[in-house]
């Protein structure tokens, strides 16, 4: 695909089922814009991972310090699923030749890093004081 997209959305991957929460790429109005393609060129399979991921991890918690840090937590587990997703995905690109594919997994693979190393950073900000002050 050789136009950016016009902006990005949170969805379940079309392509690995695995729940990875890739952003979507949006061209115009239409979702999909960056992964439709790719979809359509190389087919897709659903096997409910996202649901059993969201229920294991998606759970309420208390409004506390200690609430946010495992929520810090799950995000950073979701995260990192999305980062053996893509890879695996990559491979694929690559084994296929599809080297538009590759370069669009390859800015997620970028955003995906980002979020990772901020939420660490957040753990590691909000760890200290929720597990050493009592509540």
């Amino acid at each position: 695909m050789d136009e950016d997209p016009d902006r990005w959305v949170q969805a379940c991957c079309f392509l690995c089922s695995n729940g990875c929460g890739i952003d979507i790429g949006v061209k115009g109005d239409q979702p999909g814009g960056f992964v439709r393609p790719y979809v359509n060129r190389h087919g897709e399979r659903r096997e409910g991972e996202p649901e059993a991921l969201d229920q294991a991890l998606l759970v309420e918690r208390s409004q506390s310090a200690f609430g946010l840090l495992r929520d810090l937590q799950d995000l950073w587990l979701m995260a990192n699923e999305n980062t053996i997703s893509v890879a695996v995905l990559l491979q694929g690109a690559r084994a296929l030749g599809d080297r538009d594919l590759e370069k669009g997994l390859q800015g997620v693979e970028n955003r995906n890093e980002h979020q990772r190393t901020w939420l660490l950073t957040r753990i590691r900000q909000a760890a200290p004081q929720t597990l050493s002050v009592p509540s």
